[in-house]
């Protein structure tokens, strides 16, 4: 069965056909709109971590976020395509960075959540021009 949790993603309207194919996503959990297709899963196991790993390596474009599971925290994440795929430890789909006992940083998380916001606003530029 696996460990399951929710997961949404927007896609850009153009890579949504290719997004269901590579992912194996059903259109039922889809809603679409101008220039974006906004996805669903309630029940998505491993909140999809394979699936949006082949989408990445495919040159999908999509952001999104899922909730914790038994072996993961909640993340957003965001995918340039390409390969260029990155996750993020979120709280409140925010990108956080935890502070260690001694005060410093976890030094991985605020990399990914750099990361996370340089290809988030350029996903978010394709959605918006195309």
């Amino acid at each position: 069965m696996g460990d399951r949790t929710w997961v949404e993603i927007k896609v850009p309207i153009q890579d949504l056909k290719k997004f269901l194919e590579i992912t194996g996503l059903e259109g039922d959990c889809v809603e679409t709109h101008d220039r974006h297709a906004y996805i669903f899963v309630e029940d998505a196991n491993y909140a999809l971590e394979n699936e949006l790993e082949l989408a990445s390596q495919a040159g999908c474009v999509f952001i999104g976020s899922h909730g914790a599971g038994d072996d993961y925290p909640q993340c957003v994440f965001a995918c340039l395509g390409a390969g260029e795929y990155v996750t993020a430890i979120s709280f409140d789909s925010y990108p956080i960075v935890r502070v260690c006992e001694d005060g410093n940083f976890f030094p991985h998380d605020l990399s990914c959540a750099s990361n996370y916001w340089r290809i988030y606003h350029q996903v978010r530029h394709v959605f918006n021009h195309g």
